[in-house]
């Protein structure tokens, strides 16, 4: 099984994920992927966070990069 890193989505994710962007519900997952409808439910929403997070930490880096090119072009003046 090849590791899934946090924050990162892993297969069966990637698959569901897709699934949602074609209005997939947590019901048709469920009977798609042989999986109760909480257990369909639980990955959606563990899917969101994992989104969440990634998208906090990339507008972090972006501000990083940010303040560190204003910092450096203020020292050129």
């Amino acid at each position: 099984m090849p590791k899934v890193y946090p924050g990162e989505l892993s297969t069966c994710e990637l698959l569901i994920l897709r699934m949602l962007t074609y209005s997939y519900s947590a019901h048709d997952i469920a009977r798609a992927m042989g999986m109760s409808h909480t257990a369909a439910q639980d990955v959606v929403a563990e899917i969101l966070a994992k989104l969440t997070r990634a998208e906090r930490a990339e507008q972090v880096s972006r501000m990083n990069r940010h303040n560190a090119t204003a910092e450096e072009s203020r020292y050129r003046h």
